[in-house]
């Protein structure tokens, strides 16, 4: 995620959420729960964050909802399902994971 500070932050948090159309949250994790250090944030600067995740799910459309805020939960900007993709899948199973089997 891109991100301009319009004011100052200094507990620095970002992190994203899947969730599906249902609404099932079906991960989600920020530089907090991983116990990662950020550098603060001064009016004007333009940072680049980025986070990657492997994805093991089934068919299905899923969203990313992406997010900043202070560590003592003060949000400051939130995206709610700003990227959309559509798992497709050409090995058979059920559920919403897939997992890897040996038979």
């Amino acid at each position: 995620m891109k991100v301009r500070f319009c004011e100052p932050v200094d507990d620095l948090v970002y992190g994203f959420t899947i969730i599906t159309t249902d609404g099932l949250v079906l991960f989600g994790t920020n530089t907090e729960l991983e116990g990662m250090v950020t550098n603060a944030g001064k009016p004007s600067d333009i940072r680049v964050y980025r986070m990657s995740v492997k994805l093991q799910l089934g068919l299905d459309d899923i969203f990313f909802t992406i997010g900043i805020a202070e560590r003592q939960a003060k949000l400051c900007d939130i995206r709610q399902s700003r990227v959309h993709i559509l798992v497709s899948e050409t090995r058979k199973y059920v559920g919403i994971a897939k997992l890897e089997t040996t038979l």
